[in-house]
């Protein structure tokens, strides 16, 4: 009597639970975040745009040079230090610091380490490249280490892979 009475309980929370993937409850995850295989050695200029997750600063010459792990370099104008303005975003994708020396910002692109002439902010040029610089890849694209939980598997077909984002998924195949 008591198998019976176990199995009428224990029997719907089982089958409750087979409705989804390793027991998966469309909650939050992490998401691999793209750059196309073609533009990850391009640097440019693009107009600003809201910094969404700065890491390092750098000061020079009454500008701020504030990086976006993995995906470029914001410049704010901090000449009127009361209303400081966010003019530039540098695309270089990989980029985890920087360095500036007069008019040259030198800066690691995934395993590279790039030096760019701003002397014309609008136009920077890249005056050399120093290829596979770096054994690894300083931390871009890199999987969080601290994260246990569901994501969505990383699809190269999409491009690089320059960070991880958190998000709600639905039906992930990856679990770490």
């Amino acid at each position: 009597m008591k198998k019976i009475l176990f199995l009428a309980l224990i029997l719907p929370l089982i089958s409750a639970r087979c409705n989804q993937p390793w027991g998966y409850d469309n909650s939050r995850g992490m998401k691999p975040l793209y750059a196309p295989k073609e533009d990850i050695n391009t640097i440019k200029v693009e107009t600003p745009r809201p910094l969404t997750e700065g890491s390092k600063i750098y000061y020079k010459d009454k500008f701020i040079f504030i990086i976006e792990q993995g995906v470029g370099v914001h410049v704010i104008d901090n000449r009127d230090s009361t209303k400081p303005q966010n003019v530039k975003f540098i695309r270089i994708f990989g980029c985890s610091d920087i360095a500036i020396k007069g008019t040259t910002m030198f800066a690691d692109n995934f395993r590279d380490l790039v030096a760019i002439d701003f002397t014309k902010l609008d136009s920077p040029k890249v005056v050399s490249r120093v290829t596979n610089l770096y054994s690894s890849l300083n931390g871009v694209g890199v999987f969080p280490e601290s994260f246990s939980g569901y994501f969505e598997c990383a699809d190269s077909s999409k491009g690089t892979v320059i960070g991880w984002k958190e998000t709600t998924l639905i039906d992930p195949q990856c679990r770490k």
